[in-house]
């Protein structure tokens, strides 16, 4: 009798024991498929982030003075096109995706400018080849390394084209280049995310990288 009364106490304690270890195990997978959703969670997140990110970026800085150098990172200030009699009542806000156009608009015009001022100047020994020097120099650290660069100076602008391939040391990389120059003076840089590019001009010391004028902007619909 009491070797059944044991018996039954130890088919008990067993049935327990693997009903505990059932629960564990639920618990362990619950907690597994938790940190998964999370994980998707956060990877949807990301990518709703980029998508919103613009591609383009463009950075202006000037760097001469005693103003520390700032970043501009977006176009003059847009307004939708009004008759110029209309009163400020009749006056229609842009969306977001038509200041995104305008923006967008605005920065390729930029771009292009500075495109065709290197590519029609003449490049001046005397200055050209130092300065291309010094912009690999200031480049050379181990802080680009992620970072292919190539250089070119002409009269009064250099070009400083780069790329990468591993877009986590990539893109920190041009963070940081975007705030170590070569010399005191004028420089826009704009990359491209998608195809992990980009472009600094640096203005000769002394001289300023070309603006657009105000015929420009007002073709492309911006505030005087």
């Amino acid at each position: 009798m009491r070797l059944e009364r044991l018996s039954a106490k130890l088919v008990s304690v067993a049935g327990l024991a693997g009903l505990v270890a059932g629960v564990v195990v639920l618990f362990q997978q619950s907690r597994q498929l938790s940190e998964e959703v999370r994980g998707l969670r956060a990877e949807v997140s990301r990518k709703e982030a980029a998508s919103r990110a613009p591609r383009i970026i463009l950075r202006e800085v000037h760097t001469a003075g005693p103003q520390e150098p700032a970043a501009a990172d977006q176009a003059p200030t847009v307004h939708a096109a009004t008759d110029q009699k209309a009163s400020p009542e009749q006056v229609t806000p842009l969306s977001v995706e038509e200041r995104e156009h305008r923006d967008q608009l605005y920065f390729d015009a930029q771009v292009e400018l500075y495109e065709d001022a290197y590519h029609s100047e003449n490049p001046d020994p005397e200055w050209a080849d130092d300065a291309a020097q010094k912009i690999r120099e200031t480049y050379s650290a181990e802080t680009f390394s992620a970072l292919k660069l190539s250089v070119d100076c002409r009269g009064t602008l250099c070009r400083m084209d780069f790329e990468y391939s591993d877009p986590v040391a990539g893109l920190p990389a041009i963070r940081e280049l975007t705030t170590v120059h070569p010399w005191l003076g004028y420089r826009e840089t704009h990359y491209d995310l998608e195809t992990k590019r980009g472009t600094s001009f640096f203005a000769r010391e002394d001289y300023e990288l070309p603006k657009l004028d105000a015929t420009a902007l007002k073709a492309l619909g911006f505030a005087d």
